[in-house]
């Protein structure tokens, strides 16, 4: 299990003045294997339906170092995607595939449009790209997108958890990830939906390093973590007597792992 992400609802100042009041479009995010993910704008219904679930659920809580969630529904998805506007934050939904991972290139991590930090760029570089590359105007342009994330969606169609970087600065991102689907624990998922974000944030966004922490009894994170280039720098025991796990990734050694990675099987946190 891994950690899950913070939930916060507070906003600064400059988050909120940088916030854009241009509708989010839905974005085929990023791909590897067997996962894709997806930016927390474009969950459907069930998708919520299931992080709600998640947040409520002791075994995850105890995992994450909080209670329960009582939020109904509705606040809790709209302090999500409220939280998720920040422009230190992005917030994915991990979603999985039907086809086989053997069947997918391992070397291979898409993304669709220009990726940037902000999510007016984003949407300016789906419509600026397509009337380039297809002469069309924004409407045709919108209307191409569409179809092409609706066909992408129907390859990944079952969400499983959600994944994050927060506290985003020129350099240094903090990531939280939940696999929230217990049926999927342990078989390497967790995995691949990092090295998906890893690659956004470090040839993307040009992050230098990705810190994240855990606790010490959860041991399946740490192994997870670890196995895709994380390194421990310390241990800390916090006021309520459990020990805190404090890791990163630097950019130089994920280009490293990179180069010589381990094999995908090996992954799974068994």
């Amino acid at each position: 299990m891994l950690r899950l992400l913070r939930l916060s609802s507070k906003q600064s100042s400059e988050a909120r003045q940088a916030q854009s009041e241009v509708p989010v479009l839905p974005q085929s995010g990023l791909q590897y294997k067997r996962i894709a993910l997806r930016p927390i704008e474009s969950l459907e219904q069930e998708a919520w339906k299931r992080i709600h679930k998640h947040f409520r659920d002791k075994e995850i809580a105890h995992l994450n170092g909080t209670k329960p969630s009582r939020m109904p529904l509705w606040l809790l998805k709209r302090i999500l995607k409220t939280d998720a506007k920040r422009v230190d934050r992005e917030t994915f939904g991990i979603y999985t595939s039907s086809i086989d991972a053997n069947e997918t290139n391992a070397n291979s991590i898409h993304t669709s449009g220009e990726q940037s930090k902000t999510k007016v760029n984003q949407n300016n570089a789906v419509g600026l790209q397509a009337n380039n590359d297809l002469n069309l105007d924004l409407k045709q342009a919108l209307n191409l997108k569409n179809i092409q994330t609706s066909f992408y969606y129907q390859q990944f169609p079952e969400y499983i958890g959600t994944i994050e970087l927060y506290d985003m600065n020129r350099q240094d991102a903090t990531l939280g990830i939940i696999i929230g689907e217990k049926a999927f624990w342990s078989k390497g998922y967790g995995p691949e939906a990092i090295y998906a974000l890893l690659c956004h944030a470090f040839d993307t966004l040009n992050l230098r390093r990705v810190k994240l922490n855990t606790y010490g009894d959860n041991l399946r994170a740490q192994r997870s973590f670890k196995r895709i280039g994380f390194v421990e720098t310390k241990r800390v025991k916090n006021y309520r007597g459990r020990e805190d796990i404090y890791m990163e990734l630097k950019r130089d050694a994920w280009k490293e792992f990179l180069r010589n990675p381990p094999p995908w099987h090996m992954l799974s946190s068994k």
